[in-house]
């Protein structure tokens, strides 16, 4: 986080990442609870959430190290 933030606002930016976790978290089951109705079971949907992880680590690998300024 630090990182590519830097350390002035980090509280405030992790406390907004760990918010869109914890809503990620209780509207995660609504779309599977869905997906089980018209689909007849989780083995589509829990394939394709299978499937995000996957991308986000490709995205993660895809960044550059933020460029920083000279202090001297």
């Amino acid at each position: 986080w630090a990182r590519y933030f830097g350390r002035e606002h980090l509280g405030s930016i992790q406390g907004v990442g760990q918010t869109i976790g914890v809503v990620g978290a209780s509207v995660g089951p609504i779309p599977l609870g869905i997906a089980e109705d018209f689909l007849g079971g989780f083995d589509a949907a829990l394939n394709l959430l299978a499937l995000m992880p996957i991308m986000v680590g490709f995205t993660l690998l895809m960044l550059s190290d933020p460029k920083r300024k000279s202090t001297i």
